[in-house]
């Protein structure tokens, strides 16, 4: 009985773990927010099994997505580890993050903490691949109808190409135009008949701050 409680009593006067966060930092890489930075350790005992977090927030503020890594190798007194967390991003981009560092036990208590906001210039090559154009033609004209799906779009830059159908020769015509976010727009083409070949996404102007 005496060992027990000296057991019992040994276990409670260790040391808590102190934590600290250096360098968080952010890169997106496809529809992937990749999250990077070193946990040290200050406390006076190692300390292993670490887990870190990380919650990603849209634009008006809904957990959206989430990332886990983890260091489960025993951290030494003053020494640092590197993680990675990659979280997904859905189609509602990440404007701010958090990330949390904590031991797998109940209930989890975050020993060291950050928040951080995701510059959206970052998301060009990905807006870029998620906006939509369609468009159809008439006579003379060609319609051209942007979806940004939600995202945060100024403007975009359209190339259409058409064949104008003349009597005796087909015309192969290219024009590149610019459309505003969720709108409709026409554009005269000439010529009576004409068949719409392509339309591309050459590039968006983003929003220079979050809604």
């Amino acid at each position: 009985m005496v060992a027990v409680f000296l057991s019992q009593a040994a276990r409670a006067a260790a040391p808590e773990p102190v934590l600290a966060l250096s360098d968080v930092g952010h890169a997106v890489d496809g529809d992937t927010l990749i999250i990077t930075g070193w946990v040290t350790n200050r406390g006076v005992s190692p300390v292993s099994g670490l887990v870190i977090d990380a919650r990603g927030f849209s634009p008006s503020g809904d957990l959206i997505a989430f990332g886990s890594d983890g260091i489960p190798w025993g951290i030494l007194p003053g020494r640092a580890e590197h993680f990675s967390v990659l979280v997904p991003i859905p189609g509602t981009l990440i404007r701010d993050y958090t990330l949390a560092v904590s031991v797998p036990r109940v209930p989890v208590r975050p020993l060291a903490g950050v928040r951080r906001s995701v510059d959206v210039a970052l998301y060009r090559p990905l807006v870029l691949s998620r906006v939509r154009v369609v468009g159809d033609v008439d006579v003379g004209q060609l319609t051209l109808r942007s979806d940004v799906r939600g995202l945060p779009v100024a403007q975009l830059t359209v190339e259409a190409t058409v064949i104008l159908q003349q009597p005796k020769i087909n015309l192969l015509q290219s024009l590149t135009v610019t459309l505003l976010p969720d709108a409709s727009e026409v554009f005269e083409i000439g010529g009576k008949r004409a068949i719409l070949v392509s339309i591309r996404v050459v590039d968006v102007l983003l929003r220079t701050m979050w809604d």
